[in-house]
């Protein structure tokens, strides 16, 4: 014969450690857990229309109504170790308040999920003197883990170096030896230069270069710079 498992409904604060079993069932008999649903993302294919592409699932949630006793019964209790309601009623709102990870565990459904108090509204003054009356709702608790990126500085200074460009080396100058027989003129047009004496001649006057006071007076050997 298999026996029966016991119904019973605990939190347990993820924080600090602490549980708190539900002292009385819920009293319409329902616990509602809604699994969350799964969400998609809409693309468009040529060809092939609208496509629905699973993208993960919404957060599962629990909602169940109940009461927190004022005395002892054992017709409705689960437990007989009772805190005075007001004391249920604090530390479920105190949890609320800081959003602590609650572990929400129902053995006989095989529900151990990690949630938090999204919602909880206490009515007071309703049925036996001193019962607090209530509709709890947790949602589940997923934690964000932030990602290390590391950055590696090397090649950032090497992508973000704004370094001049390197300017082009000017060419070598060319030269031009005197031979017998030569003048300026006559070797400004053998290379295309168009004013001899300011291209040719002044740039290669001393001290710069060998010519001397007289442009018509050149020898050969003599090395010019040509422009």
């Amino acid at each position: 014969m298999v026996k029966r498992q016991k119904f019973e409904i605990t939190l347990k604060n993820n924080r600090t450690g602490r549980s708190l079993l539900i002292p009385v069932l819920p009293t319409d008999g329902q616990l509602s857990y809604m699994p969350g649903k799964t969400q998609a993302e809409s693309i468009n294919i040529v060809n092939l229309g609208k496509v629905d592409i699973p993208s993960g699932h919404d957060l599962d949630g629990v909602e169940f109504s109940a009461f927190f006793p004022a005395r002892y019964d054992a017709g409705y209790c689960t437990t007989s170790k009772l805190l005075k309601p007001l004391e249920y009623d604090k530390l479920i709102q105190d949890w609320k308040k800081r959003r602590d990870p609650i572990q929400f565990i129902v053995p006989a459904a095989k529900i151990n999920r990690r949630m938090y108090i999204s919602d909880y509204r206490p009515r007071y003054g309703i049925g036996a003197e001193g019962d607090v009356y209530y509709a709890l709702s947790l949602v589940e608790y997923r934690d964000i883990k932030p990602v290390k990126v590391k950055i590696d500085t090397k090649t950032l200074k090497k992508k973000g170096s704004r370094s001049r460009p390197k300017l082009p080396k000017k060419p070598n100058p060319e030269y031009y030896v005197v031979k017998k027989g030569d003048w300026l003129i006559k070797i400004a047009k053998r290379h295309g230069i168009k004013d001899w004496r300011r291209d040719l001649y002044l740039p290669n006057k001393k001290p710069k270069g060998p010519l001397g006071p007289n442009p018509d007076l050149i020898y050969p050997g003599q090395k010019l710079k040509l422009p």
